[in-house]
């Protein structure tokens, strides 16, 4: 498992999750809502009143489901970390075959091309800032994305598909920052195609494939 998503949360920080279909469908619509607030207007000046009125619910409905916002925000990003909390251990077999592709679609489970999630970045940063102990969750986040990296790069090594002068400590080091930051340099999927999204996640992947794999084990012509 590449990450246990109870050292992240807790029961009492997240909300139970609906069983009835009419219910997941009304968070859905508060997490849309407060995913374009947080956009539009950042995590401070968003309020439960705006978030109901936006999502088309009743503030009683909302507090039915949800104590406050941060609650929400909460909810939203272990509905994200929980795509990929149960990968399975980095595939040597994967790794050898196309190192590229591996990246690839490691990221393309962490970042979805949706505008929820895209705009959930903006009110994660804004908490962070704001909250200590929010801001230790990522950084427990950050240490299991390190360790992700890590692995793929031994695998790389076992293989010996590194560049013989690589270091490898600042590489990964390197490469988990770029991946936690990923967000500050994607555009937004309501804004553009998803052609042009991935786009950015092939010119990173190429990028970090170079730096860390000898030129015959990365495909030159993507």
């Amino acid at each position: 498992m590449f990450f246990d998503i109870s050292t992240l949360f807790t029961d009492e920080e997240l909300p139970r999750h609906p069983q009835q279909q009419r219910s997941r469908l009304k968070q859905q619509a508060i997490f849309k809502a407060t995913a374009e607030l947080f956009a539009e207007k950042g995590y401070t000046n968003t309020n439960t009143k705006d978030i109901a009125a936006r999502a088309g619910v009743s503030i009683g409905t909302l507090y039915f489901n949800f104590k406050d916002k941060k609650q929400i925000l909460l909810a939203m990003l272990a509905s994200q970390v929980s795509l990929y909390a149960g990968l399975e251990p980095v595939q040597q077999a994967a790794v050898e075959t196309d190192p590229f592709d591996y990246f690839l679609q490691q990221l393309k489970l962490a970042f979805p091309y949706d505008p929820i999630y895209y705009s959930l970045a903006f009110g994660v940063r804004e908490l962070a800032s704001q909250d200590e102990g929010f801001r230790r969750k990522l950084t427990i986040l950050g240490r299991a994305i390190y360790q992700r990296v890590s692995n793929i790069v031994q695998a790389g090594e076992s293989a010996g598909m590194l560049h013989p002068e690589l270091d490898k400590e600042a590489t990964v080091a390197t490469v988990s920052a770029l991946v936690f930051g990923l967000y500050s340099v994607l555009p937004n999927p309501a804004d553009v195609s998803e052609e042009i999204y991935w786009n950015r996640f092939h010119v990173a992947v190429k990028m970090v494939c170079h730096t860390i794999f000898r030129d015959e084990f990365v495909r030159l012509h993507r």
